[in-house]
Parts: C-alpha cells; structure tokens; sequence
C-alpha cells in the first residue's frame, strides 16, 4: 500500500557542495585549498606547467586601480575578445581575478607567479567559496 519512508534528502546547495567537494578530492584538492595531493590528477598537471616553462613571469607586479577605468571600457568596447583573456593596459599587464584577489587578501610576499600560481589561486577560491555555502 504504502512506500517505506525513504531516507530524508540533504538541501540542494548542500548535496552540490558534497559533490563538489568530492570532486575536488578526486582531483587532489585538499579541504583547505592550500597543497596538492602528491601524485594526483591536479598535481600532474601543475607539474607538467612548471616542465612547460610557464613557471613565472618576467613582469613587474601591476594591480588595477579607478584610473584604469576608462582604459578598460575603451578596450572592452573596441576589443575583440582575447583582452578579456589576458588583458594589457599600455604594455603592461595588470594582476586580475583570483591570483589578484588572494595577493590583496592573504598580504602574500611577491613572488614569481606564472601559469601554476594562478590555476592554484583559482582552485583556493572555488573551496573558499564551498566553505562560504
């Protein structure tokens, strides 16, 4: 007559970030975001950045301020769409998104930084956000 009550269900946004955070532990993210597991998907291949040369880059640090401002609109409006990918202000190519982002929050010492620092900045802030959920 009647079904056996089933288990009860975990909200939406908390079965997501299970399954995110599952995901990230398959790849080898560790809950606090900061190293890799050893020999795990996303170590190899952060490994394979470094073996690539595309270990740091050869700038000088350049962070976005409001002057900046009718630079940006101008190159975003007349642009096609690879200065969104890595933009450049005047030969210059100024820190954005997380890498930027974890600079200013965690007051880092500057470092060399390249293709690995950035990728490792991101995965940081996608278990910052699972923590926030």
């Amino acid at each position: 007559m009647f079904a056996p009550p089933s288990e009860p269900r975990a909200p939406p946004q908390r079965e997501a970030t299970a399954r995110i955070a599952a995901a990230l532990a398959a790849l080898g993210v560790p809950n606090e975001g900061r190293a890799l597991r050893s020999g795990s998907p996303l170590s190899l291949r952060v490994a394979a950045l470094h073996e690539a040369g595309l270990k740091s880059a050869p700038a000088a640090y350049s962070f976005l301020s409001a002057a900046d401002d009718f630079n940006i609109a101008k190159r975003l409006l007349g642009d096609d769409s690879t200065f969104c990918d890595c933009p450049d202000l005047e030969g210059h190519v100024p820190e954005t998104g997380p890498w930027a982002r974890q600079m200013t929050r965690d007051r880092f010492l500057l470092r060399p930084f390249g293709a690995a620092e950035r990728l490792m900045a991101r995965i940081v802030e996608i278990v910052r956000a699972m923590c926030l959920a």
